[in-house]
């Protein structure tokens, strides 16, 4: 946030990545979406609370979160974001090849939308 606030151009935004559940266990689950059968709402968010706050503490301007492949973690990061009331965020979701308008678990992406 430094280089933010110290470059001369106005409108510079910072924002920081946030990874996904699945990322952080090394065993492939980033693509197999196993973890998306037996990981809680609830779960999901205790996971990524620490992080949140901490991005939101150092003064990011949005956060990322990308790749996620679950609508589960999506819902749960919906939740999440009401404990940190003005955080501006965007989503992003791997989609299917077989079926393009889908999660990369096969959720129809209208649907997860909807839900969140």
């Amino acid at each position: 946030m430094k280089a933010r606030d110290e470059c001369a151009m106005p409108g510079v935004r910072v924002a920081s990545s946030v990874r996904f559940y699945g990322a952080a266990l090394s065993d492939f689950a980033e693509y197999l979406c196993a973890c998306a059968d037996v990981v809680s709402v609830d779960e999901f968010i205790d996971w990524h609370r620490a992080r949140v706050r901490c991005l939101v503490a150092a003064g990011c301007d949005l956060l990322a979160f990308e790749t996620i492949p679950v609508a589960r973690e999506a819902v749960a990061l919906v939740c999440l974001l009401r404990e940190f009331p003005g955080t501006k965020t965007w989503p992003s979701f791997p989609i299917s090849r077989e079926a393009p308008a889908c999660t990369a678990k096969g959720e129809h992406l209208a649907v997860v939308m909807r839900d969140c």
